[in-house]
């Protein structure tokens, strides 16, 4: 079976199911490759692809779905960074920091819906996100199953207010059977 997953987000999300399922069929084989959320929407649609692991934000008409975690947005920053105080951020508490989000072309209806009207927002893959945070070079909008990646120098804190985060499902081709689906 041909699965593709969206990365980091899903890395604490996806080995439960794909344990069990070995369990059940030992002999089958199983092929995993990393792709961006819209990339393996288009490879579901095309037929490329059984399933996969990706962002709701991407829904298609034309995809079944499974929702199997939501996970929650936060901000890596660094210790030496007076907001590293608070217990917990919002967006407001932003305005005059450099921020710094996965980049816009990977998920842009995710992109809007985290920054909105946010202005100066650089673009960064995760690690080069917290490694910026931790030199105070910017804060980085992670989700909070990331957090173990985070350095000692940086903190974790949770966003607050209206919750931001990330459903991460699971999508295969309507009219189609998802041989995964009974071990989510």
């Amino acid at each position: 079976m041909r699965i593709r997953i969206v990365g980091m987000p899903v890395f604490n999300f996806i080995h439960e199911p794909l344990i069990k399922f070995k369990r059940a069929y030992p002999d089958y084989e199983l092929a995993l490759k990393e792709d961006s959320s819209s990339g393996i929407r288009q490879k579901i649609l095309s037929g490329s692809l059984e399933c996969g692991f990706f962002l709701d934000s991407l829904k298609h008409q034309n995809i079944s779905s499974s929702k199997i975690a939501r996970d929650k947005l936060g901000f890596a920053i660094s210790k030496d960074n007076p907001l590293s105080k608070k217990t917990r951020l919002k967006l407001s508490h932003l305005k005059d920091q450099k921020v710094i989000l996965f980049p816009k072309n990977r998920n842009p209806q995710l992109y809007q819906n985290i920054f909105g009207g946010l202005e100066g927002v650089p673009d960064s893959n995760l690690l080069v996100a917290i490694m910026m945070a931790t030199t105070d070079l910017g804060i980085a909008v992670i989700a909070s199953n990331m957090r173990s990646l985070c350095p000692k120098s940086v903190k974790f804190i949770p966003h607050s207010g209206p919750s931001i985060g990330i459903n991460i499902i699971i999508g295969w081709l309507k009219g189609k059977t998802n041989p995964l689906e009974p071990f989510l």
